[in-house]
């Protein structure tokens, strides 16, 4: 019998550049239950669901985590992964772990699906991360975060060149929405 208090602590986000905050909160769920159901946003918003996952189980093993304990779940929101997690799991076996900036969102969760929740505190954010690939000046302190390894590294500026051409593709589908249906008024002059 497991000496655990869960048999799954479950969580949800987006996970666009996974990090050593992603494996604390990992191994925090791992702490907490026999199994940490992972559900990866499969949002168009994302970048690629795969290399997102292969990110967190590189970091995961390099953290020494048992990865036959860890499922990553495809979903499309919070609610629906929460609400999968909880179907066919009996009462008060289920908790919630989200980061500290999700607190609101934890609590409705929690409460709308009768399951227990965790905050995890924040350690790290991705919007650190995207600063320190983003600026050559903190190179080391990138590779430090990311263990000195290559592969991890580049796979982190995959996942963010990922990110920034879908924002550039975002802005200049926008511009041209605002040429094409903007507020332009076209003056008519009649002739004599």
């Amino acid at each position: 019998m497991s000496s655990k208090r869960y048999i799954k602590a479950v969580t949800f986000g987006r996970f666009n550049i996974g990090h050593t905050g992603h494996t604390d909160l990992i191994i925090g769920m791992l702490d907490q239950a026999t199994e940490a159901h992972v559900y990866v946003s499969t949002g168009k918003s994302n970048n690629d669901w795969d290399c997102r996952v292969l990110l967190l189980k590189l970091l995961l093993r390099k953290a020494d985590v048992d990865l036959k304990r860890v499922k990553f779940l495809k979903s499309n929101s919070p609610y629906a992964a929460v609400e999968d997690a909880t179907a066919d799991a009996p009462r008060g076996s289920v908790v919630l772990m989200l980061g500290t900036d999700q607190q609101k969102l934890l609590t409705a969760l929690g409460n709308k699906f009768e399951c227990g929740t965790l905050l995890n505190p924040r350690i790290n954010s991705s919007t650190q991360v995207r600063y320190l690939v983003d600026d050559v000046r903190f190179e080391n302190t990138l590779n430090k975060l990311y263990y000195n390894d290559y592969f991890l590294i580049t796979t982190v500026k995959v996942l963010r060149k990922q990110e920034l051409q879908r924002e550039e593709s975002l802005e200049a589908s926008t511009e041209t929405r605002e040429v094409v249906g903007g507020n332009a008024s076209v003056e008519h002059h009649a002739t004599s």
